[in-house]
């Protein structure tokens, strides 16, 4: 049994419900409830077991979705009703009448949800408008609010989150990419490109090897700050992981406490006097750690305080929950030597090219003087 660590990760559990509407599947309220029950001590927070209109690959009607924002409702104050204190989902597209009734019944924690995939402009407005309702004139949050799949720098620094989960942690390296603290005035974070398919891809003038200098050097330091190289960053999905993960925690400290955004009220959602509440934001990594012992160690290794956890993953063998949380907590940190790996150290971004420009004149995809001067 691995031994396991003094301080517990603290697990907010979501009911899954896209990903059991996606699959076609609907979700039992009374089995959530009593799986909630039966590891509420495991548990940090929880969400409401809300409703997905319509079907997928399907137009939803604006009927569909208030019809599923008044059995989210009714879920919501089953669960209370059961002893039970959720979170409730605020959708995009649901009219703003649900967010008062949700403030109506006491929510004093509330999910704003739906805008992954939303255009900027339209995830601004949409953003904007929630937290002129929920915030005092000052700017002050009324309830804890956390962001679902809201993870992008400018909308983290824009509203007083109590808290937000990512999952670009374990997705955006798996494409080469790294996030850096502090490179950009006026953001907490960027993303830089470090390699991996097309040697070519600049991704918007963010590619390690065509930074400047002083750019480089900061990445550089940050990643020896992390405990890699970068060789280790090029070579290692888990090791970019693992700097990204560090990175989205040193921006926890960055999220501001107030809403400064505000010009003069948005549609006809009223501004609320009442008691402002504190809220110091936290980073909630999301993602399917289970199967994987090294996306565990990353988590681990960077000192990860929160992760969500979707209950659809432990549906057909709810004993399995108490397993994952064992695994989660086991003492064992990630690095890079324990894993055995083709190390491909690239020198710079102009010799690539220049062996690509060589490849093409050739008429041939491979090399073998090319892979002998990379390899190490």
């Amino acid at each position: 049994m691995p031994k396991t660590r003094s301080n517990q990760i603290k697990i907010m559990l979501d009911s899954g419900a896209f990903s059991a509407w996606g699959r076609g599947e609907v979700l039992d309220l009374n089995d959530y409830i009593q799986f909630i029950k039966r590891y509420q001590k495991l548990l940090d927070t929880y969400i409401n077991l809300d409703v997905i209109p319509g079907e997928r690959g399907t137009r939803v009607s604006v009927r569909e979705v208030e019809r599923a924002a008044a059995i989210s409702l009714d879920n919501y104050r089953g669960m209370r009703a059961a002893g039970l204190d959720p979170i409730p989902v605020f959708h995009y597209g649901e009219s703003f009448g649900w967010l008062d009734k949700l403030l109506e019944s006491g929510a004093k924690y509330i999910c704003l949800g739906g805008t992954v995939g939303l255009k900027t402009p339209v995830k601004r407005r949409f953003l904007d408008e929630c937290w002129t309702a929920l915030t005092d004139r000052a700017g002050r949050p009324l309830v804890r609010v956390h962001g679902l799949g809201v993870t992008e720098g400018q909308f983290l620094m824009r509203y007083p989150w109590h808290s937000a989960d990512s999952t670009s942690w374990c997705i955006a390296p798996i494409y080469g990419m790294i996030l850096v603290p502090g490179m950009i005035a006026g953001s907490f974070s960027a993303q830089i490109y470090l390699g991996g398919g097309n040697l070519g891809d600049d991704k918007a003038g963010r590619r390690f090897e065509r930074l400047p200098a002083s750019a480089q050097e900061h990445v550089l330091k940050f990643a020896a700050e992390c405990g890699f190289t970068i060789t280790d960053l090029r070579n290692d999905v888990y090791a970019r992981m693992a700097v990204f993960v560090r990175c989205l925690l040193v921006a926890q400290a960055q999220v501001g406490n107030r809403f400064r955004y505000r010009r003069g009220g948005f549609g006809t959602v009223p501004i609320r006097d009442l008691p402002p509440v504190t809220s110091n934001f936290r980073m909630i990594f999301a993602g399917n750690v289970s199967s994987d012992p090294y996306l565990q160690g990353v988590l681990r290794g960077a000192g990860v305080e929160h992760t969500l956890r979707s209950y659809y993953e432990h549906l057909r063998d709810p004993d399995s929950f108490a397993g994952y949380v064992e695994c989660l907590n086991a003492e064992t940190a990630y690095r890079t030597a324990q894993r055995k790996m083709p190390r491909v150290d690239w020198k710079s971004m102009n010799y690539h090219d220049h062996r690509r420009r060589q490849l093409a004149a050739r008429g041939t995809g491979e090399d073998e003087e090319y892979g002998a001067e990379t390899t190490t």
